[in-house]
């Protein structure tokens, strides 16, 4: 999809941080919002119209954040202000991979919540290519020895592993126009929620 006339706009509240992207042209801007309260703020500043395309991120992550995610668009299409064709979502794994052009396997860290500084005894969501739509649940122990494994968190990890960032990943602009760009979206609003719920 080419974001040169129409009017992207982007949700991504399956990851930390998240985040409302509106492409359109030439033209980006980017919003962070630390809670529910900024983003509600942040979507009723946007210009929607019959014309804008919405893409939302429909997981694995934060179970708050896909529902409130995909529950938004819902909203939109309930209230007939967008048509469901001008609705999209993407994985979190479409956009971690449109961030790094990594299409072999990849382990993003999810718990513990609290930061641990390490890989060890983590878990979280495992994708094993780009080829395999299947997204599962591992240990850090079941995939670590995987070859061209990249990891993805959201804490600082010295690992001699390949390893990313998501607030880097999510800051930077290539992320979202490549996520539009290699067309991995979907016209599916199921949650990715995977996990057990673990509290820390």
């Amino acid at each position: 999809m080419n974001a040169q006339n129409n009017h992207l706009l982007i949700i991504q509240t399956a990851l930390r941080p998240m985040s409302v992207v509106s492409l359109q042209g030439t033209t980006y801007d980017s919003t962070s919002v630390a809670d529910f309260t900024e983003l509600f703020a942040s979507l009723n500043e946007q210009n929607i119209t019959s014309e804008t395309t919405v893409f939302v991120n429909r997981g694995p992550g934060s179970y708050s954040g896909i529902r409130t995610g995909i529950a938004y668009v819902y909203g939109l299409m309930h209230a007939q202000l967008l048509p469901a064709t001008h609705i999209c979502s993407y994985t979190s794994f479409d956009l971690i991979r449109a961030a790094t052009n990594h299409d072999g396997p990849i382990f993003l860290k999810a718990w513990p919540r609290v930061p641990t500084n390490q890989l060890t005894a983590s878990k979280g969501y495992f994708s094993a290519s780009q080829a395999e739509s299947q997204i599962s649940y591992k240990e850090w122990e079941q995939i670590a020895d995987l070859p061209a494994l990249l990891a993805v968190g959201e804490e600082e990890i010295t690992t001699t592993i390949s390893y990313r960032r998501l607030p880097e990943l999510l800051s930077d602009p290539v992320s979202f126009r490549q996520l539009i760009e290699r067309a991995s979206h979907s016209s599916s609003l199921e949650p990715l929620y995977i996990n057990p719920v673990h509290i820390t």
